[in-house]
């Protein structure tokens, strides 16, 4: 954007003699220079905010409970190196097309709008936000299933779309606004509205760019909101289908479980059927006697007490979990696949709180 609206000023450098290679290189180092200084402010304020959004991440369940923010120097130098790529790629662009200008329309003042919009443009941005807009519809009407693998490959996706199709659809939406708008500014300020008007409408291309950096932003903060949501609705819905409760009682943020002390009382209430205790425990587990694995997946253990079977719908092969002895769990199909576990296997499973490895069949 700031190579744009210096288009005429390169131009008139270009008239009193300097080559393309010097300008391309100044305005190389510059982009470079800028990117150096914004990783020198980024990454330590991302190094001192990470542990809060950690906290409010374990505070929502989105992340274990033992989950712990560690610093390496690998993150930095890739974000540095990410960035300087980003720069060098949008300067090489910028640099091409502010290299167009010619200098006898800086040295005449000669304005200039640029190359008419293209309908290739306008048909290719209407398609790819069709495309978001599919994808969309798939995730939120579970099209998909949700263990497909390819979910959060098809979120990104979904999301690579929308911006692609805002910036490719913000000259339009510059075009179309201040038209829209002109009527109304005119009536307010006969003068001054219509010039301000009439100079977003006549360089609609240029402040396109300001348009589509702004719904850039707004567009990956409400993906981010509307993610999080679309997961809490998901939630919420597998809940309702799946579980026969009347009412369910949650422990405060942080903690893991209530206690089985409230369990009892609440089953001894007049009028209460059943009365299960759910919790979940992070866990590592080999089969048949194989060593853990350096970095083994993120496992969860399930621990219950009572007849899970009259709050919860399971599919379950083999025996119900009430009639499992000591010694035996039930696991889930997805995980036994993982591990490649089937009935009677042999796992071990450890568990952080114990030192020991527990044995069970």
């Amino acid at each position: 954007m700031s190579i744009r609206r210096r288009g005429t000023e390169i131009a008139v450098l270009r008239a009193i003699g300097a080559r393309p290679g010097q300008i391309r290189r100044m305005l190389l180092a510059e982009g470079m220079l800028l990117s150096v200084v914004a990783c020198a402010v980024a990454i330590p304020l991302g190094m001192l905010l990470a542990p809060v959004v950690a906290v409010r991440f374990r505070d929502f369940g989105a992340v274990s409970v033992a989950f712990e923010v560690g610093y390496r120097p690998a993150p930095g130098l890739w974000t540095l190196a990410f960035t300087l790529a980003m720069a060098l790629t949008a300067n090489l662009i910028s640099v091409r097309r502010a290299l167009r200008i010619r200098p006898g329309d800086a040295l005449g003042e000669t304005p200039a709008q640029g190359r008419r919009l293209g309908m290739g443009r306008l048909l290719t941005g209407l398609a790819l936000l069709a495309g978001a807009g599919a994808l969309s519809a798939a995730l939120l009407w579970e099209v998909i299933p949700p263990e497909a693998p390819s979910l959060t490959l098809l979120q990104v996706v979904t999301v690579c779309l929308a911006v692609a199709a805002v910036g490719l659809l913000a000259p339009w939406v510059v075009l179309v606004a201040g038209k829209l708008v002109r009527p109304g500014i005119t009536h307010a300020s006969r003068v001054g509205g219509y010039l301000a008007v009439a100079s977003v409408v006549f360089n609609h291309r240029r402040y396109a760019g300001a348009v589509a950096s702004l719904t850039l932003g707004v567009t990956l903060v409400g993906v981010v909101a509307g993610t999080q949501l679309f997961y809490n609705w998901r939630r919420a819905s597998d809940a309702v289908r799946d579980l026969r409760a009347d009412h369910v009682l949650r422990p405060a943020a942080g903690a893991s479980a209530l206690s089985e002390e409230l369990r009892r009382r609440i089953l001894a209430h007049d009028g209460t059927s059943a009365a299960v205790g759910i919790g979940s425990i992070p866990a590592a587990v080999s089969v048949e006697g194989r060593p853990l694995a350096p970095n083994p997946p993120p496992f969860s253990a399930t621990m219950f007490t009572g007849d899970i079977t009259q709050a919860l719908d399971l599919s379950i092969r083999g025996r119900p979990p009430r009639d499992l002895g000591e010694g035996e769990i039930a696991i889930d199909d997805s995980l036994a696949a993982r591990y490649g576990a089937g009935l009677g296997s042999r796992l071990r499973i450890r568990f952080p709180e114990w030192p020991r490895a527990l044995p069970t069949r």
